[in-house]
């Protein structure tokens, strides 16, 4: 598929729409060397170049997954809660665990951040979308933008370039 995206990927067959879609949304709209985090089923984190090239990424857990994977009796943590205060001296079970559940989500967000800004020597405008992206706190202050339809913005973006290419 044409998507006026250089795709660096050694089974580009394998690559997601998605991931393809949020990575044209964010070159196109943003005109920097960015870091995508989708925060779908799994958590998706995409690089793309100011030039356009997809260079890469890896998929992690889903904000879903890890709080599947707290035994029943554990699931105290209402996902739908927004805000709150984030502690790692919580004083209840509930508490615990939806800092347990925060401070994982961040801690592997900064991680892979800081890495693949390394690896890249540069640093990425990092973007955060998908449902899941509402649910985790605080979020902003480590990203630089939220833009939940960014994957919508991607396929509107590759559909119209389609239609243009058709027309021609």
């Amino acid at each position: 598929m044409d998507c006026d995206l250089k795709i660096k990927y050694y089974l580009k067959a394998s690559l997601g729409a998605d991931r393809i879609a949020n990575c044209v949304a964010a070159y196109t709209i943003y005109k920097k060397d960015c870091l995508v985090i989708d925060f779908g089923t799994a958590t998706a984190y995409n690089t793309v170049s100011k030039q356009g090239v997809f260079q890469g990424g890896l998929i992690t857990c889903g904000i879903q997954g890890l709080h599947d994977i707290l035994p029943a009796h554990l699931k105290l943590l209402n996902k739908k809660t927004k805000g709150g205060n984030q502690n790692t001296l919580a004083l209840t079970t509930s508490q615990s665990v939806k800092s347990g559940l925060y401070y994982s989500v961040i801690g592997v967000i900064e991680k892979i951040k800081s890495d693949m800004q390394k690896n890249l020597n540069k640093k990425l405008y990092i973007i955060a979308t998908g449902g899941g992206a509402n649910f985790i706190p605080n979020l902003k202050r480590i990203l630089n933008d939220i833009d939940v339809n960014l994957t919508l913005k991607g396929l509107a973006i590759i559909y119209q370039r389609k239609i243009k290419g058709r027309n021609k």
